[in-house]
This record gives structure tokens, C-alpha cells and sequence, in this order.
């Protein structure tokens, strides 16, 4: 990933993203591509199926950030080896969610959905899988606001 990418990045592309990737990851979408699915894709896509699945996992990665200054560093500082469940009950994650200014209909779910959707997903996801998809969707986010909706120029981007 290349250090271009901004860290100061915010919420609001993050759980963006969420909706935009639900129906492209669908399993319906998938498979009309008749193509094997990567372990990051489906991790991907049981991620964007629920948008409190997503806003965890995106919540979560703006949250890193915030700690380090910086996306790639948190990630790997912050949310390695810590279960979403416990970071989505923390006080400090709570502290965060207060700062942002953020309504719970922007992120699809209240503290307590945000809290049993991440046990949901450290019972369901390996660890590492999850690791992959944060640094996924920081360069999808980063892809998708450098060409906007050119397929070509993403998929270009992502492929980088």
C-alpha cells in the first residue's frame, strides 16, 4: 500500500463504502463471475452483508487511526490481536463514537448492535482474514476517491 493514502481519512468514507460493496460482494454478484473467490472477497462480503457488520469493521479502523496518527500502523498497533466485541464495549471506543459526529442512522447500528455484531465477527472471521480485509477496504476507500466511478481506473488502482 503506498503511504500517499491519507491517514486522516474519517468515518464517513469508510462506512460508506459498506453499502456500495454489499450488492458488488452479494453471493448472488459473485457468482455471475463464475470465478473463485478470494479469502479477502468473502471476508469482504460477509462483512458489507449486514451494516452493523460494517460499521464495526469500519468504525473500528477509523478509531486505530485516530490512536496513531496513522491507517496502516493502526491497524496493525491497535486492532491486531484485539476482538471487536471488547473493543466495541471499551470506553475508550465509546469515547470515540461520542466525538464523532456521527447519528446511529449514519451508522447503521447503536453501541449495543456495534458490540454483538463485533463478537458476531471474532467468532466467525479469523483474525488474520480480518487483517487483510481492514487494509483491503483502506485501499478501496483510497481507490474509490481517486476515480470515483471509473471501473477501469479502480480496478486499476486496486490491482496496484
Amino acid at each position: 500500500m503506498q503511504s500517499s493514502m491519507s491517514p486522516q481519512m474519517g468515518p464517513r468514507p469508510l462506512l460508506g463504502l459498506g453499502s456500495q460493496l454489499s450488492g458488488l460482494l452479494a453471493p448472488a454478484s459473485l457468482a455471475l463471475t463464475r470465478a473463485p473467490v478470494p479469502p479477502v472477497v468473502a471476508t469482504l462480503s460477509v462483512l458489507a452483508a449486514r451494516p452493523e457488520f460494517w460499521a464495526i469493521h469500519a468504525l473500528s479502523i477509523d478509531y486505530a487511526a485516530g490512536v496513531t496518527g496513522d491507517l496502516e500502523a493502526g491497524i496493525t498497533r491497535v486492532l491486531t490481536d484485539r476482538r471487536l466485541g471488547d473493543l466495541a464495549e471499551s470506553s475508550d471506543f465509546q469515547t470515540y463514537l461520542g466525538r464523532t459526529d456521527l447519528s446511529y442512522g449514519e451508522i447503521g447500528a447503536d453501541p449495543g448492535a456495534l458490540a454483538y455484531a463485533g463478537q458476531i465477527l471474532d467468532i466467525t472471521i479469523v483474525p488474520d482474514r480480518l487483517t487483510d480485509a481492514r487494509m483491503t477496504t483502506i485501499k478501496a476507500t483510497w481507490c474509490m476517491e481517486q476515480c470515483g466511478r471509473d471501473i477501469v481506473c479502480f480496478r486499476d488502482c486496486m490491482d496496484r
